[in-house]
């Protein structure tokens, strides 16, 4: 009786041992499968959030890409004008003074198969076209320029622009001159040596003419076909400015709305300090120009009659 007890009692504490083992086994499982779905529902939203992420960077990148698009098309036009232009160009350097003329050609030649019309624009007064021969044909013997002259080759528009008839691929020389009575406030200070100075990371010490308070002046001379807008060559001049020389300085004071007259006599010419000896034909020729053109100025020469006793 005893033995077949403790079978039943160990017989009931198995069953009920097992129950709650399969019991424990499934809130497991399903703890896991719980575990396993958020974790799948957690990647797709990862996965979702990504796609749309990628999603957005491809509208932007798209977007800008469209951006880029329109202002490459924007620009086109300007970037291939601003090559041409550069292919056409051609940079002259001055070195100018105060009160003084300088002189030089360029040569024009026209591109084209067939004969032009050239008007030449220039966009400062103090630069302009020689057009008178006797003139041209003074400077070049004065500077020894060894080009071909043609006499009344420009003729002046109605607004003043001179023009030149050219044949087709022809080369002409286009005679210029520059003279200015702007004074540049640095070009009044001249450096002696010891103000010299040089710059960080270069050898190279500043040029004795070239002051700080010195600036370029740049001059566009256009030279364009008649019945075209586009110009056929294009001459950058630049100015750089050099010091002056200033023997003396006069100052006159007068009432306001009156008229001022006065005469300088100047020494004769051989006693200047630096003049040629043996000039050719006597004294050399003496100009006098204002900057003001309300002033009226000009040289005579006085001639000194001795009496002979």
């Amino acid at each position: 009786m005893l033995f077949s007890r403790l079978r039943e009692v160990s017989t009931a504490f198995q069953h009920t041992h097992r129950e709650a083992s399969i019991t424990r086994r499934r809130k497991l499982e399903r703890m896991l499968s719980v575990r396993r779905r958020e974790s799948q529902e957690g990647d797709c939203r990862k996965k979702a959030s990504f796609i749309r992420g990628r999603h957005e960077d491809r509208i932007q990148h798209s977007r800008d890409l469209q951006i880029i698009e329109a202002y490459r098309e924007r620009i086109k036009a300007e970037s291939i004008g601003s090559m041409l232009s550069q292919a056409i160009t051609t940079h002259h350097t001055l070195y100018a003074m105060f009160g003084t003329t300088e002189f030089f050609e360029f040569a024009l030649k026209n591109p084209y198969s067939v004969q032009h019309t050239v008007t030449i624009e220039i966009d400062n007064p103090e630069l302009s076209v020689i057009v008178d021969s006797r003139e041209w044909k003074h400077f070049k013997e004065l500077t020894k320029t060894l080009t071909p002259l043609e006499e009344e080759m420009f003729n002046l528009h109605e607004n003043l622009l001179p023009q030149v008839y050219l044949r087709p691929k022809e080369t002409v020389h286009i005679p210029f001159k520059y003279r200015a009575f702007t004074v540049e406030h640095g070009a009044m200070m001249q450096q002696s040596p010891t103000d010299l100075t040089f710059s960080e990371g270069k050898k190279e010490p500043t040029a004795p003419w070239k002051s700080k308070g010195m600036q370029t002046k740049h001059i566009k001379v256009s030279f364009t076909a008649h019945g075209s807008s586009k110009p056929i060559a294009i001459l950058c001049v630049n100015v750089e400015f050099q010091p002056h020389v200033v023997d003396q300085t006069f100052r006159f004071y007068h009432p306001e709305l009156t008229f001022l007259k006065k005469s300088i006599r100047l020494p004769p010419w051989h006693t200047f300090p630096g003049a040629p000896a043996g000039v050719p034909g006597g004294e050399p020729e003496m100009y006098v120009c204002c900057s003001d053109p309300n002033v009226i100025c000009e040289s005579k020469r006085m001639v000194l009659l001795a009496k002979m006793k």
